[in-house]
This record gives C-alpha cells, sequence and structure tokens, in this order.
C-alpha cells in the first residue's frame, strides 16, 4: 500500500513537473527512499523529464500511432465509414473538400440542428452554394476521434446519406494511400 501511494506521489510530482515546466531533482534518504523535488537538496540529481507525446507506453505516443482505414472504390471515390456524433454514415474521402460536408439527412439522424446555423457560401463543382455551417460535437474515423469540427449541411449525391470527408477533420493527420490494398493511412501530425 505505500509503494502505491509513492507511485501515485512519483506519477503526481512528474505531472505537476511537466506543466509548470520546473525543474526536479531525484535523491535518495537514508531508508532508501526516493523523492523527487522542485528545489535541489544536497546529494540530488535533476531528473529528466520526457515531453508527454512521448511517454513510454507507445499506445499514447500519438505522433507514432498510425491508423490504416480501408476503403471502399465506388465510381472511382474512396468511400470510409465514419461516425457523426456516433451515429455510422459513409463518407467520401476528399482533400479537396475544406469542410467536412454532411448532407440534411445526415444531419438529422445526428440530431445536429440547422434553424440558426450561420450561412456560409461554398465553391461546388456547380458553382457557388449558400449552405448553414454547423459545428460537429463528435467525428470518429476508426478509434481515432476529433471534436468541435467544423462542417456543412449540403445535399453531395443523389443518395441521402453520404457525406464528404474534408480537411477540417483530415487537416489533423498525413494521410497516404494504398490503391492497391484499398488503404488509407492516417498518421497523426
Amino acid at each position: 500500500m505505500v509503494a502505491l501511494h509513492k507511485f501515485f506521489l512519483i506519477v503526481s510530482l512528474s505531472v505537476w513537473a511537466m506543466s509548470a515546466q520546473a525543474a526536479v531533482y531525484q535523491w535518495k534518504d537514508e531508508q532508501g527512499h526516493i523523492h523527487f523535488s522542485d528545489t535541489p537538496h544536497i546529494g540530488a540529481k535533476k531528473h529528466a523529464i520526457q515531453p508527454l507525446h512521448s511517454i513510454k507506453n507507445p499506445s499514447f505516443n500519438m505522433d507514432k500511432q498510425v491508423l490504416e482505414l480501408p476503403y471502399q472504390d465506388v465510381y472511382g471515390s474512396m468511400m470510409v465509414k465514419a461516425r457523426i456524433n456516433d451515429v455510422l454514415m459513409s463518407f467520401i474521402l476528399d482533400t479537396g473538400a475544406t469542410l467536412v460536408v454532411i448532407s440534411p439527412n445526415m444531419a438529422k439522424q445526428a440530431h445536429i440542428d440547422t434553424r440558426y446555423s450561420k450561412k456560409i457560401i461554398l465553391q461546388t463543382a456547380n458553382g457557388l452554394v449558400r449552405v448553414p455551417q454547423v459545428m460537429i460535437d463528435s467525428v470518429q474515423v476508426g478509434h481515432w476521434r476529433q471534436q468541435h469540427i467544423q462542417a456543412a449541411v449540403k445535399t453531395v449525391s443523389v443518395q441521402k446519406n453520404i457525406g464528404l470527408l474534408g480537411m477540417s477533420f483530415l487537416k489533423a493527420y498525413r494521410m497516404s494511400i494504398d490503391h492497391q490494398r484499398h488503404i488509407i493511412t492516417l498518421e497523426a501530425r
């Protein structure tokens, strides 16, 4: 039980020290207990603290995480699955789209109200259109989730349940495409 308390104390001090950007010193007392402090003591050595993005558990190192996302080739478009506010939907991956675009039907399914939304002008293949701009609470692709993603509400296909997964979501990732395996690889920036 004492060891568990020491572990939590060490973790707490380490996290506090990282957030404060202060130097942390480590030393052993006469009983062999290890201590940490932000003030140096006799015989203390400066303790190296790694930045939070590079902790030793690789599953938490965002700069090393990779997501392989399968896609379907639908008439030359890469179709992927994503969750909007936890509702599974189909999207065309579109790096040319500034925003994520969802249809009015998709907005309704995800409980996104457009009645009081600001109107924006979008450049489309068919010219300029005025559409509602919304903030999506949650967009999830695979196990990666982002919150508060800007989006536009507009029908993009004759099928009412297809959207565009645009750069307001994709800009957080480096992306590569393996057309032979039908895999989109996303790496956190």
